[in-house]
C-alpha cells in the first residue's frame, strides 16, 4: 500500500484552499524554507495514522476550535472545515 495523494484543508500551515500533494513516485523529497509547511505534511500523515487508534473524542480534539490539541490553521475562518485526506493505491 502506498500513499498516492495527500489533501490538506485548513490544517496547520495550509490554508482554506485544497492543497493537494500528488505522490506518483517511489521516493519523495520534501524541501523548502523554514515555515513553508514541511512539518505540517509530516503532522498530517502522523495525525491520520494516529486517528486509526483513537476514539471519536480523541480525533475531534485535533479539529475542534479552542481545544488545546487542535491542529486547525490559525488563519482559518470560523466554521470553515479543517481536514486531512489521504488516498492510497489499494
Amino acid at each position: 500500500m502506498k500513499i498516492t495523494e495527500l489533501i490538506l484543508h485548513n490544517f496547520k500551515f495550509f490554508t482554506g484552499t485544497e492543497n493537494t500533494l500528488n505522490i506518483d513516485t517511489k521516493n519523495v523529497l520534501i524541501w523548502g524554507e523554514n515555515g513553508s509547511g514541511k512539518s505540517s505534511i509530516y503532522w498530517a500523515i502522523y495525525t491520520l495514522l494516529q486517528c486509526s487508534y483513537k476514539d471519536k473524542d480523541g480525533i475531534d480534539a485535533y479539529f475542534t476550535e479552542g481545544h488545546e490539541k487542535n491542529l486547525i490553521n490559525i488563519h482559518a475562518n470560523a466554521g470553515d472545515p479543517s481536514f486531512v485526506q489521504m488516498n492510497l493505491d489499494n
